[in-house]
């Protein structure tokens, strides 16, 4: 039909008809028939498809067997770690590392002199974690101070408009 088709699937059927009327493709008025076709997978492709369901469903079985045996050692594992933990000295804390900021936004209506600290256990050093807070605080207030000049700007605007 030179392209010129509509195509409709259910199931396995395929069909085609022309999208135009007779008019293009039918002989002397009469109406072109839509064509169907049963579309057959082949069998090796078949069986590959049911042998890959089949082996994925035993490894699903397998591993959940596996957890439930399994489950039972390990709860009385974590039970026999519980009283060796309680029975133990308590385990030294780790010290915070320590980092300051002083912030001080470039807004006139915002400024003021603000501390920020950030206590962590994670980092290093206290050179670490000033680096960090810095790094972040000034993403922070950047984000800040532009949403703060885009509603002032919004708010002149609108009261330019009521004028």
């Amino acid at each position: 039909y030179f392209g010129l088709v509509g195509a409709s699937s259910q199931l396995m059927q395929h069909c085609v008809i022309p999208r135009f009327g007779y008019i293009l493709f039918g002989q002397g008025g009469v109406m072109t028939s839509k064509k169907c076709v049963y579309m057959v997978p082949s069998l090796p492709w078949f069986f590959a498809a049911v042998a890959m369901l089949v082996v994925v469903a035993v490894l699903q079985v397998a591993r959940l067997l596996m957890k439930w045996c399994c489950q039972d050692k390990a709860k009385a594992g974590r039970k026999q770690d519980r009283a060796s933990a309680s029975s133990s000295p308590p385990q030294e804390q780790k010290t915070p590392h320590l980092g300051y900021i002083t912030v001080v936004p470039t807004n006139k209506a915002l400024q003021g002199e603000h501390t920020i600290e950030l206590q962590s256990t994670h980092l290093k050093t206290d050179t670490e974690c000033g680096w960090w807070l810095c790094r972040h605080t000034m993403t922070q207030l950047a984000t800040l101070e532009k949403q703060v000049n885009m509603e002032v700007a919004a708010i002149r605007a609108l009261r330019s408009r009521r004028r």
